[in-house]
């Protein structure tokens, strides 16, 4: 039963879903008048770290103590186990949801017309609203709900408080669709970026005009996917990434954990973006959404913080100078990092902590402990080797080094074609740079040209700065 949908679907369950779903099939109904599911269940949720002793005849023999093994009968077994657990899973999440909750005993009491019952679940519910901190699209949705029971409780047509409701409803279903609307309107143009698609949002004009000519944007939920839109299809106005920057800084905290950390990661795209352009100045920016990253533990994922974010905050402090903050870093971080990657980012990243001090043989000898079995750990590592023989004037060693990164590039099978192009650049242009003659400044400004018109080259900076007499 190790590949059943039934296994596999406990095995998906939270420790504490497992023991309140363990709970649920210990009551008397299953273990009086369906005991089989309740053993079926009983025994899989045991067992969920050993598959082995979750056979299918181990299982029917417990399950059905004597009877001769029927695969058919304990695949009907399962199905009706999965059903009841999927029934149970989902009772569950609503009942934890306390908004929901609420809302389906006002509309209990609202068809049985409970007066008392219903105006203390509304005013409880009411509290719930104001106390709130989060504002995000399924808040809004919530409070449309919420309003328009209000309203459908107020059957009198000459009461005033039914306009209120009805205005109340119509707002908050308003902000919702809206919010909704431009948060699928930007996931659409980011993946027509990636494949190309036929699909087009309907209406996506007239929404960002209507958006930018009411009241809309004093709802920070709307505001920010607005800014994310406008920042997609107008890339190169900054007005657009400063308003989204400084709303995500002051008003992160009304979205979800999940919200916000698309949001951070949408911010820290466009800043690499720019970077990667050029535009040296987001450095700063990115800088800063890292630590706000790492102080609001956006950054880490399951506890951990991935090697590659690791690097990319290493890379942006040590570039602009911040070398006592990286080092604290990098010993501070080393064990949020996933342990099968901990040893080779944290000596990896010491070793370029090293070389942006100028600290050459340290970089030797800590490289000396990068394991290149990783693509990606090689990759890095044998460029900065290639950039540290350079600073040391070992030519030697790094004409050794690009004819073997080289014939390396050619037999690797996990880089694609246009990665490995950039790095054959940098050997190109690395090998050019070693035979250029100084008393020729024309051959030196030919090359410098030819470098800037390349626009794939792995460490183009570093190149530059060589080339330009700033390394």
């Amino acid at each position: 039963m190790q590949k059943s949908k039934l296994f596999t679907f406990l095995q998906q369950l939270t420790k504490k879903e497992q023991k309140n779903l363990s709970d649920y099939f210990c009551q008397p109904y299953y273990s009086q008048k369906h005991p089989q599911l309740g053993k079926l269940l009983q025994y899989l949720l045991q067992h969920l770290n050993t598959p082995e002793k979750a056979a299918p005849q181990t299982v029917f023999g417990l399950v059905f103590p004597g009877l001769p093994y029927n695969d058919l009968k304990l695949r009907h077994l399962a199905a009706e186990a999965l059903q009841h657990a999927e029934e149970a899973l989902a009772a569950q999440n609503s009942i934890s949801d306390r908004y929901y909750l609420q809302l389906q005993l006002m509309e209990i009491y609202r068809s049985r017309k409970m007066v008392k019952h219903y105006e203390g679940v509304s005013n409880s519910l009411q509290t719930l609203f104001n106390r709130d901190e989060q504002r995000n699209a399924e808040y809004y949705r919530y409070h449309y709900l919420f309003w328009r029971n209000k309203d459908l409780f107020t059957e009198n047509r000459n009461q005033p408080e039914k306009q209120t409701y009805l205005a109340n409803a119509s707002d908050a279903l308003d902000v919702f669709y809206l919010s909704s609307k431009l948060r699928m309107a930007a996931e659409m143009i980011t993946l027509k970026k990636v494949v190309d698609s036929p699909h087009q949002m309907q209406l996506l004009t007239e929404l960002l005009q209507m958006v930018q000519q009411g009241i809309w944007l004093q709802y920070p939920v709307i505001a920010v996917y607005f800014h994310i839109v406008m920042t997609l299809t107008e890339p190169d106005n900054p007005a657009h990434f400063d308003s989204l920057n400084h709303l995500f800084a002051t008003q992160n905290s009304k979205l979800t954990t999940a919200e916000a950390r698309e949001v951070y990661y949408f911010l820290l795209n466009y800043c690499a973006t720019k970077i990667n352009s050029g535009q040296t100045k987001f450095l700063h920016q990115i800088f800063d959404l890292y630590q706000i990253g790492l102080n609001t533990q956006l950054l880490l994922e399951g506890h951990h913080l991935s090697p590659w974010n690791y690097k990319n905050i290493v890379t942006a402090a040590l570039r602009l100078g911040n070398y006592s903050w990286v080092y604290d870093f990098l010993h501070q971080y080393r064990s949020f990092l996933p342990p099968k990657h901990q040893k080779n980012a944290f000596t990896y990243n010491l070793a370029n902590y090293y070389f942006f001090n100028k600290d050459y043989p340290r970089v030797l000898q800590l490289l000396q402990e990068v394991s290149y079995d990783e693509v990606f750990y090689s990759l890095d590592a044998r460029s900065l080797l290639l950039k540290t023989y350079f600073e040391l004037d070992e030519y030697e060693a790094l004409q050794s080094l690009i004819d073997s990164f080289r014939q390396w590039l050619n037999r690797t099978k996990e880089l694609s074609k246009p990665r490995q192009q950039t790095y054959r650049n940098l050997l190109y242009f690395v090998r050019k740079l070693i035979q250029l003659p100084y008393e020729k400044p024309e051959k030196r400004a030919a090359l410098l040209a030819e470098i800037k018109n390349t626009p794939a080259i792995a460490d183009k900076r570093w190149l530059l700065q060589q080339i330009e007499g700033n390394g």
